[in-house]
């Protein structure tokens, strides 16, 4: 068997397929993203964790103890998180859907060109 897991913006998802790619288990919850302010989207690194070991709980219980064999995990694009010394989140992940940088993006993208620039 085999486990997929997909941290996207909207859930977390969890999938079990076996040698022939039938499904075994899926499992997904969701993620809140907050928009405190025009412009601004986030979401909450813990959450992110919590959600995770969530979904990976109810995956073990569906399968009852048969051995995954491989894991694949893939997020959503960029986000940018602040940590501490220890590694915690310092406060809420800017995904990649927040446009506060617009202006100074813009900027840079006129500065440099657009194809340098990505």
């Amino acid at each position: 068997m085999w486990l997929g897991i997909y941290l996207s913006t909207d859930e977390v998802v969890g999938q079990v397929v076996d040698d022939k790619l039938k499904t075994i288990s899926l499992r997904r919850r969701p993620i809140i993203t907050y928009t405190p302010k025009s412009g601004h989207v986030e979401q909450d690194p813990e959450e992110w964790w919590t959600t995770l070991t969530t979904v990976v709980r109810e995956i073990k219980r569906d399968v009852k103890g048969q051995k995954i064999k491989a894991i694949s995990v893939t997020s959503q694009r960029e986000g940018l998180v602040f940590v501490d010394s220890e590694g915690k989140p310092l406060g809420r992940c800017i995904i990649w859907m927040d446009t506060r940088a617009y202006k100074e993006a813009e900027y840079v993208k006129k500065r440099i060109g657009k194809s340098t620039l990505y």
